[in-house]
């Protein structure tokens, strides 16, 4: 059974997890750490973007993620919101967590009174099963290696 929940400016005890979670799926080919933890500050908010959500074990730690962000895809500005950053930790995946964290996107999506999301991703087959569809593909670079991902969307009635 997995706890998930929209961190809040207050749960500054867990920005630091957040930041742990991101570093430990992107390394320093996104950012150093203090600057993820700073981002994680700062995507937070209670009643608007940016937001994060995170999913805990039965012992309250941390074993996922994922966030809400205005602007992810720098190729595509014409696309917003994203849902972004959706990890979990490798020891937990196949146990629900990632499931238990889209049930709970679906509702934060029409609280905030979002339509339509966009994500991008490698993975074929993952977020179909939540109701996300392909709809284009997405070159995006990590340093000199070039790769085509799928953009996908989501609405929300």
């Amino acid at each position: 059974m997995f706890t998930v929940r929209r961190l809040t400016p207050e749960d500054t005890d867990l920005m630091h997890e957040a930041a742990e979670l991101l570093y430990a799926w992107w390394g320093d080919r996104m950012h150093p750490k203090p600057e993820l933890e700073i981002f994680c500050q700062h995507a937070a908010c209670k009643d608007r973007l940016p937001q994060t959500i995170m999913a805990f074990d039965e012992e309250g730690k941390p074993v996922g993620m994922c966030q809400f962000l205005l602007s992810e895809a720098w190729s595509r500005p014409d696309l917003s919101p994203w849902l972004s950053n959706v990890f979990v930790r490798e020891d937990m995946r196949g146990k629900g967590v990632c499931r238990a964290m889209m049930e709970q996107v679906e509702g934060y999506a029409k609280e905030l009174g979002i339509k339509e999301m966009y994500l991008f991703t490698p993975h074929e087959g993952l977020y179909e099963k939540w109701g996300w569809e392909y709809f284009d593909d997405l070159k995006r670079f990590f340093g000199d290696k070039e790769m085509t991902i799928k953009l996908m969307k989501r609405k929300f009635d």
